[in-house]
């Protein structure tokens, strides 16, 4: 019955093997979550279909070029999430960090982002580092991306990572950090079909690319 619910067999034999009704019960709602988390992202891809479709069935709707951002400086906080918890995490992680900014007397002096210095998916947590340019604050390195603007949702954003992560190993680079996402519009004044968000991959200087 659990298999038919694509529960592995190893978590059916520890689950059949627990005698604690509680813990039974955690572990189901766990796979749970592990399910809705995989159906968000599958009608993440079927909306990113649809659009495809209604672009006329144009498969390479992201340019990915190669820039070098600047040294900034940054007031952050790390947060822990799953892919079910991201996006409240990252609201309150930038809703920290202004507070700590406002509190410092500075006021934010570039477009907000996110760096992902883990692998996050359905059944993995991560840290994310949420960061607001600020001057008077610990300075980040500059680096060398690949880059490329994603037009929509936040949550129907992965296309965009496959297509900078395709690039690069197409190109010959080498990944040299993990990812960002820069938010180039406000979502409080912007509809959802509208946001902005550039996705960068830190690579190394030398590679076969332009």
């Amino acid at each position: 019955m659990l298999r038919a619910v694509g529960m592995p067999v190893g978590e059916i034999r520890d689950l059949l093997a627990d005698d604690d009704p509680e813990l039974v019960g955690k572990r189901l709602a766990a796979h749970r979550e592990r399910l809705r988390a995989r159906l968000a992202e599958q009608e993440r891809m079927l909306r990113f279909l649809e659009r495809l479709i209604d672009r006329g069935g144009n498969l390479m709707p992201y340019e990915v070029t190669v820039k070098v951002v600047p040294p900034v400086t940054v007031a952050s906080v790390t947060r822990r999430a799953g892919l079910a918890t991201i996006g409240e995490a990252v609201r309150e992680g930038f809703g920290a960090v202004v507070g700590v900014i406002g509190t410092a007397g500075a006021s934010p002096n570039g477009a907000p982002f996110v760096v992902y210095h883990d692998v996050i998916d359905e059944v993995t947590e991560g840290d994310v580092e949420i960061c607001v340019p600020a001057a008077g604050f610990p300075q980040m390195p500059g680096c060398i991306v690949a880059s490329t603007v994603h037009r929509g949702p936040y949550p129907e954003i992965s296309p965009a990572y496959h297509a900078v992560t395709a690039w690069i190993e197409e190109n010959g680079r080498r990944p040299a950090g993990p990812p960002r996402e820069i938010y180039l519009n406000d979502p409080q004044t912007v509809a959802p079909a509208d946001l902005l968000t550039e996705v960068q991959f830190p690579i190394e200087s030398s590679g076969s690319g332009n």
